[in-house]
């Protein structure tokens, strides 16, 4: 509950915030009094860098002029019949991307429509400047980066920006009850306070017009929880029937009527695609493609893409595992390897139908490989097979067992005793 009171015409007082949100609606109010109408000034500016064009937009929003009021609007200069004066007076401006339509409201009422503004465009992040006009992004540490002809000279208060567009009723309210603790869910009045710069005077208590009182029934009240400020300004008339967009429900719940948005839309009515790429909301390694709802990630020339992520194209994927270039490994009894991207493989062995006489065909221990072995013959005791290692078993029914010398790449393992069955 303050005012800020601009007194001296130099360029080193003003208050700058940092607003990292792309926007598709917008909504800037707040309250004036101007010192002087012999100055121009301006009261705020909002700049970004377009990154479409690669350049500086140092008038994406702003109102200067304070002998008759001039709004700056995406590059464009509008002029206002609005002529201010040493009075409190309550200043709005609203911007909606899907129609293109801005308004401008003095003292509560509607002043000025202006249509086809930025239609099906975004508010790119930026940074919004009190006191002063932009003439470089952001930058003020040099001499030179604001205007001395440009600096205001008056109050400002309750100065709060929303990502929507609020409606007249919302905005002859805050005009009427000239309640003060208001609280902008992309900028919020307290936010300037904490960047002010220079020796700009501080007016604690202050009164904007008879009947003042602290913020109460508003659903942007400070006293509010963030949650409330999320679902602020989301109301709509009725569900029958539904307005909502992009296949939205609409729900009613205790007597209010909102848009349930699928992920990947946004807005009152869900009209708006979120833009995942933009927003840093994906979770592509490299290159990432909005859709509609959602997005597709993409891999520059030199790469491939797995799960979601680029590798380099000289690794092979197998089954869910990267091998790189050289490395070596063996499925399906084949020896695999990969070379720069390509897998080459070849057979561990061929596979033998047939041994000689007093020979035994049988797998190695990988289980590939059919081998003959020589045929040696076990000691039968009772029913209990003994090798020469010394293995023992018991066996029952009638057979003859063959004992194999099983070597695994000419080194000695063990011997086992294998069991052939034949008939009676």
């Amino acid at each position: 509950m303050y005012a800020f009171n601009f007194q001296k015409n130099i360029t080193n007082e003003y208050s700058m915030v940092v607003n990292s949100r792309l926007l598709e609606e917008v909504t800037f109010a707040f309250w004036m009094k101007v010192s002087t109408l012999q100055q121009r000034g301006t009261l705020f500016s909002y700049s970004y860098l377009d990154p479409i064009k690669y350049q500086d937009e140092l008038h994406g929003f702003g109102l200067s002029d304070t002998s008759y009021l001039k709004l700056y609007m995406f590059g464009k200069k509008y002029l206002l019949e609005i002529k201010p004066d040493t009075n409190w007076h309550h200043f709005a401006v609203t911007w909606k991307s899907d129609s293109g339509e801005a308004s401008v409201y003095w003292d509560g009422k509607l002043n000025r429509t202006i249509n086809n503004v930025r239609r099906g465009k975004l508010l790119w992040s930026g940074v919004l400047v009190l006191g002063q006009e932009q003439v470089a992004l952001g930058e003020v540490s040099v001499i030179g980066h604001f205007s001395k002809a440009e600096t205001y000279l008056g109050k400002i208060t309750e100065f709060n920006v929303w990502d929507i567009a609020l409606s007249s009723l919302s905005i002859k309210d805050m005009y009427q009850t000239c309640a003060l603790g208001l609280v902008g869910n992309v900028i919020a009045w307290d936010l300037f306070r904490d960047h002010l710069h220079g020796s700009v005077q501080i007016e604690d208590n202050v009164r904007i017009c008879s009947g003042t009182g602290l913020c109460k029934n508003n659903c942007f009240c400070y006293s509010q929880s963030m949650l409330t400020y999320e679902q602020c300004g989301k109301d709509i008339i009725t569900c029958n029937p539904n307005p909502c967009k992009n296949k939205a429900r609409c729900v009613f719940d205790n007597g209010i009527s909102q848009c349930d948005c699928p992920e990947g839309f946004r807005g009152v009515l869900c009209q708006y695609d979120i833009d995942e790429c933009r927003e840093n909301r994906h979770k592509c390694s490299h290159l990432c493609h909005n859709t509609l709802g959602s997005y597709k990630c993409y891999c520059p020339l030199d790469k491939k893409m797995f799960r979601s992520k680029c590798i380099d194209k000289q690794k092979c994927v197998v089954d869910g595992t990267i091998y790189s270039p050289g490395n070596s490994w063996i499925k399906d009894c084949q020896n695999c390897k990969c070379n720069n991207g390509t897998i080459a493989c070849h057979k561990l062995c061929d596979n033998k139908d047939s041994c000689k006489e007093g020979e035994m065909l049988s797998l190695d221990i990988n289980g590939c490989c059919y081998q003959c072995f020589k045929v040696s013959n076990c000691t039968l005791n009772n029913g209990e097979v003994i090798t020469m290692d010394g293995y023992s078993h018991r066996f029952a029914g009638i057979c003859r067992y063959a004992l194999v010398d099983d070597c695994i790449s000419k080194n000695y393992r063990e011997r086992r005793c294998f069991r052939q069955w034949i008939s009676n």
